[in-house]
């Protein structure tokens, strides 16, 4: 049966069903057309309030209960060292624990290609996308559309027969809109920048900025990177040719820390060929580690 649920998570949904106390469910739930199928919840009742309270105290009650669970939303408060997390929330937790330096939504493989798509060349028509995106059918494409119309990703133009589609304005700035000066002020850093977010738009890798508000003396990266198709995590740093020279040791420590933060592997980006060196003496988990230089 955990085979059929969901062989990413046979042998936890086989455990988490072995160990089950009475009264506490697991369920497998249907994905969305165009979604990936979400991992089975386990969750437990709570007891029916009394029937013969006042009306104010199920007023408050059902108050209480929308601001816990919102409209029919699932939330997930559960930290990895929280013993009420069930073995299959701890084991999804603990490979997202990278999402946590994003600070936009990953979106689905299908709904990133048709953003990169209308970011390279927009608007364009259903035909065009389903040519882009090479998608087995139009009606596959239909369904994404509709979905990112309705969370505002992208927009349409029904004013003719041919209706075209574009990126909304906030996608723009939120998914394609990159100021190097993020990252730093050094001057080769904006021409690095542009060539390797280029390079993962071109390979359809999720790309976008990691986010700096993180607490001090805590790890950060410059960019962060998602392979859908090897389902990986990727730090991507980026150094410039006066940081290797005055700072090798922050080189290194790049290629190392990504592991604390959870990512799966690391890519370090530089013009000066002062990375390959410390790459090539200093780094051991070389299967994990890429270095480029430009």
């Amino acid at each position: 049966m955990a085979n059929i649920w969901d062989p990413r998570f046979s042998k936890e949904i086989q455990q988490q069903l072995a160990s089950q106390e009475d009264f506490h469910w697991t369920i497998k739930m249907r994905a969305a057309p165009g979604e990936e199928q979400p991992t089975p919840l386990q969750f437990w009742l709570h007891h029916p309030p009394n029937l013969n309270e006042n009306k104010q105290f199920l007023r408050d009650f059902i108050s209480e209960q929308k601001r816990l669970y919102g409209n029919g939303k699932v939330e997930s408060p559960f930290d990895l060292d929280d013993d009420n997390s069930s073995i299959l929330q701890q084991k999804q937790i603990g490979q997202n624990r990278w999402m946590r330096y994003i600070t936009v939504a990953l979106p689905e493989k299908e709904q990133w290609q048709i953003m990169v798509a209308l970011h390279k060349n927009s608007p364009l028509q259903l035909t065009e996308i389903t040519k882009q995106v090479k998608a087995e059918t139009r009606d596959d494409v239909v369904s994404i559309l509709k979905k990112m119309i309705k969370d505002g990703t992208i927009e349409k133009d029904d004013s003719t027969r041919n209706v075209k589609y574009f990126l909304s304005k906030k996608t723009v700035e939120d998914y394609f809109t990159f100021d190097p000066k993020m990252i730093g002020r050094a001057d080769d850093i904006p021409r690095i920048t542009r060539k390797v977010i280029q390079n993962y738009l071109d390979k359809g890798v999720f790309i976008t900025f990691a986010s700096q508000n993180i607490e001090k003396d805590k790890y950060r990266s410059d960019l962060v990177g998602y392979h859908f198709d090897e389902e990986k995590s990727i730090s991507i740093e980026i150094e410039s040719a006066s940081e290797l020279a005055s700072h090798p040791e922050h080189a290194r420590l790049n290629m190392e820390k990504w592991k604390d933060m959870g990512f799966d592997m690391c890519h370090c980006w530089s013009e000066s060929k002062r990375l390959k060196e410390i790459f090539d003496s200093q780094v051991t988990d070389k299967e994990n580690v890429k270095v480029f230089v430009i």
